[in-house]
């Protein structure tokens, strides 16, 4: 585990990772100037990474409401 950690922090174009229930593990966001960019940053990085044994991706069509903040009402 602390070596996927590791090799996931060394990746720049890895911006988010976090540890998730159900089926997988892990959730990465990453990005990528295109689809070949994408490509190769699966097939090249994170699929050899050790203890990776299936994967899924979905790629962003669209931004219908970006994240701005928690709506934490204040005291």
């Amino acid at each position: 585990i602390q070596e996927v950690h590791r090799q996931i922090a060394a990746r720049p174009a890895i911006v988010e990772c976090v540890a998730v229930t159900g089926e997988a593990d892990y959730q990465l966001r990453v990005v990528a100037r295109d689809l070949r960019e994408f490509s190769a940053l699966l097939m090249d990085a994170i699929v050899p990474m050790p203890g990776v044994s299936t994967m899924h991706s979905s790629i962003i069509l669209d931004e219908v409401k970006p994240f701005a903040a928690l709506p934490i009402p204040e005291d």
